[in-house]
């Protein structure tokens, strides 16, 4: 099992070279055809930035945690309208994904920047080297429903098809990573939001964030507090256990008052036993202290 994840790493690290080096897309893609599929590109991404819980649990336990928030403060558009047609004709199993769709969609606005230019209808070729969605749906409200198959498009190549809106738009966001891409202008805001607060990566170099950007996110509690997320702790407390580096150990501040206990002397167990259980014959009661002793 170590030979064999050895030599995985060694081909991940040999992989990373060859892309920062300038490998084609397409070249890249033909050597490593799983890069063409949703998990792969997670995948890849898991070793770039280290965590117990993988891109694609993350930003969605993270943005679940958020979107309630998150959705009172997006303003009426004529996207917010289709999101809510959606939600107003699905049913009820339906709503929790559509509110999820609906808020990844959505979230660009809350930075003044267009989802349309990420989320692109219709056949033709996007006119970005960047990462693009196409859904293949009629409109927007459809790309809304559960299934809605979706192509993800680079430098013009489609590189991944997803069965989902959603799953396109967190593979769309790894491929910034996997090809090693900066952030458009013209997204740059909402991508940012989605890598620090949501999947919680933070790249030597990076900026803090504005202050008017902080406020607002302060504000409306659009944050995942740390300190409640497993994923960024070494050691996790659980009923009495420390879980740390995949090992259980017994928790000291629960053994401590245990510990710090006198142990009882030889006498003091045997009349512990005596009254709790004596033996037939009977023993004078003033061994055994003053409670009476009941026979069975």
């Amino acid at each position: 099992m170590n030979l064999v994840k050895d030599r995985m790493m060694k081909t991940f690290a040999w992989r990373r070279r060859e892309i920062a080096e300038g490998m084609l897309t397409e070249d890249l893609l033909t050597r490593y055809p799983f890069l063409r599929t949703s998990a792969g590109l997670c995948d890849e991404v898991d070793p770039m930035h280290p965590s117990p819980v993988n891109i694609c649990h993350r930003i969605s336990e993270n943005f679940t945690s958020i979107l309630p928030n998150m959705l009172k403060l997006v303003k009426d558009s004529s996207l917010k309208k289709l999101y809510m047609e959606a939600r107003e004709d699905a049913l009820a199993e339906d709503i929790k994904g559509i509110d999820f769709r609906g808020g990844l969609l959505l979230l660009p606005s809350i930075f003044k920047e267009k989802i349309e230019d990420f989320i692109m209808l219709g056949q033709k070729n996007p006119q970005t080297p960047y990462p693009t969605v196409q859904p293949k749906a009629q409109g927007l409200k459809f790309a809304f429903s559960r299934q809605c198959q979706s192509v993800v498009n680079v430098e013009g190549i489609e590189v991944c098809s997803c069965t989902s809106v959603d799953e396109a738009f967190i593979a769309a966001f790894c491929m910034y990573f996997v090809f090693n891409m900066a952030y458009p202008g013209y997204l740059k805001k909402t991508l940012t939001f989605l890598q620090r607060r949501i999947a919680n990566i933070t790249v030597d170099g990076d900026k803090s964030l504005p202050e008017h950007v902080r406020q607002v996110l302060l504000e409306n509690k659009l944050h995942v507090k740390a300190e409640k997320c497993d994923f960024h702790q070494s050691s996790v407390p659980f009923v009495g256990f420390i879980i740390e580096s995949g090992q259980v150990s017994a928790d000291p501040e629960k053994t401590k008052t245990e510990k710090e206990m006198a142990m009882p002397s030889v006498q003091e167990r045997g009349l512990g036993i005596l009254q709790k259980h004596p033996p037939a014959y009977g023993i004078p009661q003033a061994l055994l202290g003053t409670s009476p002793v009941f026979p069975y």
